[in-house]
């Protein structure tokens, strides 16, 4: 099981058992190659990192070559130059590193980009399905704070963590040049260092993993509080909900508290047996290089001092960055996750485009579960002529909803065939296909803009005034131009500004600009008052006139509209005919027009 894994068990993606892991090198090999699309900037950073890297030694074989020669020749003017030179490698070192540091930052924002429009792409490939299983502030912290420490991953650790490892690396190069006696005596605190980089390379690991968990599950919390805020309010949960994401977010501060306890014992450990190990290199190459044991100079041990220390000083920021580098690992492994996951199925170009839609829709024992074993459509039989208007009516529950979203191709049947004009749907394009849809849903969805922008949207390339004319065949234009600034209103996040009515209007407006060959109203009308949906039934009918359209209603005076009542119980088709004939049946629905129609 994957770190992305282990951490996503909760949100919705990925399900497992919890377990501690290391840093996963294929996930950091991933991250690189993201950067080929910009190759030249990455050898850019690689160079820079590179160079940096051997900069620093190179100041400390310097400095021997001075002390050996012009220091011991007493030559002034050679001390000098050897300053110069070790001062023009200190500031050719710090321009690089500030190129390097330029460069990544630069390369870090590109390649996050691109995961970034990747992942939003990804996200629209998804059915419906899809978000029904998994948790808004889930995707909200894998498209915010992962993907921002995969950033950081890029800018800091990877070049940052490249350049450490250089200077190491030519470090013990000159120092094995340089004296080799000396050399060998600095491997043996490697031994040390390995075992205490592994000791805490899991305890690390483990509440890095956790971290991440738990910021993922704050903000899953404050995501479902913020949409839920009326709820919350209306029933005084203020503060049971307080203590809930209070709860979470003491949590998340122990598993933060626990990650800085063990990095706070990790570094200064690492720097402890740093120094110690120095101190102990100074005693022996003093001695030795006083009574010539190790056949050095002292300007050989003073150079090969400095070596050790621009040896060991990587290791303590490698030290440093490794929870960064965890915490980059798993947040690109989560997003990676979301990349890597299938849709239901797929909207290829192999799928077929439908150049015109007649409307003609059937069922041939049609049966659609949402979890295995428990289907919510049974065996459904029907046609629907090209042009008929049709209500689907039933209880909470019997489907009808289910019904529209698989004429819309949100869903694919489970078993049985549903085809449009005659093809069956699962080998349309998605996509192509709801162009020739107009859908209005229970739940009015607007977009931030103005109410003239949100009609607009029905129609991709559509004028303002095919907008006003849509308006017009509605018959809604006084409603919608009695609001404070007209259609410039501005209708505020999710419509927040308007009323429930008011959003559905401009819903109703948006299909009626579509002009489509199907329309399908998923209780379209539940959110109007009484006097509002009279004026609505008058438009719908010039709507309807000469397209297939599918009422889902409640209220069964709308339904009345309709040419032919499907009646929905428990995922079964029991009834079907019109309005006039179903109430002289005495069956399910002339119980239903008994209880709840209005004459």
């Amino acid at each position: 099981m994957s770190l992305a894994q282990a951490v996503g068990m909760h949100d919705g993606i990925g399900a497992g058992k919890r377990e501690r892991r290391r840093l996963d090198l294929k996930v950091i090999w991933r991250i690189f190659r993201y950067m080929d699309p910009f190759s030249r900037l990455r050898n850019l950073c690689l160079l820079l990192s590179a160079a940096r890297a051997i900069l620093r030694p190179m100041q400390g074989l310097v400095i021997g070559y001075v002390i050996n020669g012009p220091v011991a020749d007493g030559d002034f003017g050679g001390i000098l130059w050897g300053a110069i030179g070790f001062l023009g490698l200190s500031i050719l070192a710090e321009v690089t590193f500030h190129y390097r540091m330029m460069a990544s930052l630069e390369l870090g924002e590109r390649v996050t980009q691109g995961l970034r429009n990747g992942l939003f792409e990804k996200l629209q490939e998804f059915s419906l399905g899809y978000y029904t299983k998994t948790k808004v502030g889930s995707i909200l912290s894998r498209y915010i704070s992962d993907i921002e420490n995969t950033r950081r991953g890029v800018h800091t650790v990877f070049f940052f963590g490249l350049m450490l490892v250089g200077q190491m690396l030519f470090s013990s190069i000159f120092m094995a040049l340089n004296n080799l006696a000396l050399f060998c005596a600095v491997l043996v605190v490697a031994p040390a260092i390995y075992g205490i980089n592994i000791y805490f390379r899991g305890r690390l690991s483990h509440w890095s993993m956790e971290t991440q968990l738990s910021q993922s599950r704050m903000t899953s919390k404050i995501a479902e509080a913020v949409n839920g805020m009326k709820i919350i309010q209306s029933f005084a949960r203020e503060q049971r909900t307080a203590d809930e994401f209070d709860t979470l977010a003491m949590r998340h501060a122990d598993n933060n508290e626990n990650l800085a306890k063990n990095t706070a014992i990790y570094l200064p450990l690492l720097e402890f047996n740093t120094q110690a190990f120095l101190a102990l290199l100074l005693a022996i190459g003093s001695y030795g290089a006083l009574t010539g044991s190790f056949q050095s100079s002292v300007g050989d041990f003073i150079s090969f001092f400095f070596l050790a220390n621009y040896f060991f000083m990587p290791i303590q920021n490698i030290g440093r960055i490794y929870t960064q580098a965890l915490a980059s690992a798993a947040g690109a492994e989560r997003v990676f996750e979301i990349l890597d996951t299938d849709p239901e199925w797929s909207e290829g170009e192999e799928l077929r485009k439908l150049p015109a839609v007649r409307g003609e829709i059937a069922a041939d024992g049609l049966q659609f579960c949402y979890a295995e074993g428990k289907p919510v459509l049974r065996d459904l039989n029907f046609r629907i002529e090209p042009g008929e208007t049709v209500a689907l009516v039933g209880h909470t529950g019997s489907g009808k909803s289910t019904l529209a979203n698989l004429i819309s191709k949100h869903y694919l049947p489970t078993s049985g065939s549903l085809t449009i004009d005659g093809v069956r749907i699962e080998t349309l394009q998605g996509p192509a296909l709801r162009a020739h849809y107009g859908i209005v849903t229970q739940r009015a969805f607007l977009f931030e803009g103005t109410v003239l922008e949100n009609v607009m949207m029905g129609l991709p390339g559509a004028s303002v005034k095919d907008a006003h004319l849509a308006i017009d065949r509605l018959d809604v234009r006084d409603l919608l131009e009695a609001l404070p600034e007209g259609l410039d209103t501005q209708v505020g996040e999710n419509g927040k500004h308007l009323s429930n009515g008011q959003r559905q209007l401009v819903c109703f407006a948006r299909a009626m600009l579509r002009d489509p060959r199907i329309l399908i109203l998923d209780e379209a009308t539940s959110s109007v008052d009484a006097m509002t949906e009279a004026r609505l039934q008058a438009a719908l009918s010039r709507l309807i006139a000469n397209r297939t359209s599918i009422f889902i209603a409640h209220r069964l005076n709308i339904a009345r509209l309709a040419d032919r009542i499907f009646v929905l119980d428990h995922g079964e088709l029991v009834e079907v005919g019109p309005h006039s004939e179903l109430v002289s049946a005495g069956g399910e629905y002339e119980r239903m027009h008994r209880e709840f129609a209005v004459d």
